[in-house]
């Protein structure tokens, strides 16, 4: 049977634990060696809902054109997003069996559980699947950004999540190896 990794990156409007989620999206890796899914939601900003971050604020608006406008193309309610992650998973393995992977240890899965608490609905993953990308890649000397194609935009979830998921196949290689 498969085993299956879901690189998940999240853009928000904050860097704590409550920070509003504007944007999900995952790449699900099979046997560690492909790419074989992927999905993209985007919030309405209505939705995003915990406590926003002046100073990421700030941030977001010294990005591109491109990643600030991807910010406000969504229309999906926080509930429906977080649905959609757990259908996702569900559709490649047990949601008991997933391995997800955020690009820091207190960032995107962070910021999920969050919202699957504030929204009182269970966590579609235990604690110890939870995996940290951005430690994975500083130890192996994975650099995930030369996976980002030519032209598109940083800071789209969908680009970084496919972006580190590559990153994770090769790090993962080179342990093998």
């Amino acid at each position: 049977m498969a085993e299956f990794d879901f690189v998940i990156d999240c853009e928000t409007m904050g860097t704590h634990a409550d920070a509003p989620i504007c944007s999900i999206a995952v790449a699900a890796v099979r046997d560690g060696e492909e790419i074989v899914d992927q999905m993209k939601v985007v919030m309405a900003p209505s939705q995003w809902l915990g406590t926003i971050d002046p100073e990421t604020v700030a941030w977001w608006l010294q990005q591109t054109d491109d990643a600030r406008a991807a910010l406000l193309t969504g229309g999906s309610t926080l509930d429906e997003a977080l649905d959609d992650l757990e259908d996702f998973i569900f559709q490649h393995c047990r949601l008991d069996e997933a391995k997800v992977w955020g690009f820091g240890a207190v960032a995107d899965i962070v910021w999920l559980e969050s919202a699957f608490r504030r929204l009182n609905r269970d966590i579609p993953w235990t604690y110890k699947n939870v995996r940290c990308l951005r430690t994975l890649c500083e130890e192996t000397g994975t650099d995930w950004k030369v996976f980002i194609p030519e032209g598109q935009a940083h800071h789209d979830p969908l680009v970084d999540a496919l972006a580190e998921a590559k990153g994770l196949i090769a790090a993962l290689a080179s342990i093998a190896a």
